[in-house]
């Protein structure tokens, strides 16, 4: 079984480019693993009454944003039957290691609009799976 895993963030047309990678890879749907993956970021900051309000206590590992569903549903029409996955922490360390808990075979993400000249350059999460990931990574930008 080959696994592809997909990264989605809130974004409903990143989601969609992504998914439109995956469905044109020269892949079968009936030998074809795709993880879903959301990606909940990690983080603390004040409440403005002295205290902190930190990441884990709003997360709730079912509460998908609809970009989640978009690519599932997609994916689903395609013939793909994707797993979605909800996780909370560092989003280059999460996809990391999701992609070798899942034993991913590739990685599939989108980037974010940049200006032409930032096309050249890609995001810092995009850049931090790109360097840390043992699996090949395929990114679009749009």
């Amino acid at each position: 079984m080959y696994t592809v895993l997909l990264p989605v963030d809130s974004d409903e047309t990143r989601a969609r480019q992504a998914v439109d990678v995956v469905t044109t890879l020269p892949i079968d749907p009936d030998k074809t693993e795709i993880v879903i993956l959301n990606v909940f970021k990690e983080f603390d900051v004040a409440d403005g009454d002295g205290g902190v309000v930190k990441s884990d206590e709003l997360f709730d590992e079912d509460q998908f944003p609809e970009s989640v569903q978009l690519a599932a549903s997609v994916l689903e029409e395609h013939g793909f039957s994707p797993s979605v996955h909800r996780e909370h922490g560092n989003v280059v360390e999460t996809i990391i290691e999701t992609a070798d808990d899942v034993e991913a075979d590739q990685i599939v993400m989108t980037g974010r609009t940049r200006s032409p000249v930032g096309k050249a350059i890609f995001g810092s999460t995009i850049q931090g799976v790109l360097s840390a990931a043992d699996q090949p990574v395929t990114i679009t930008l749009d």
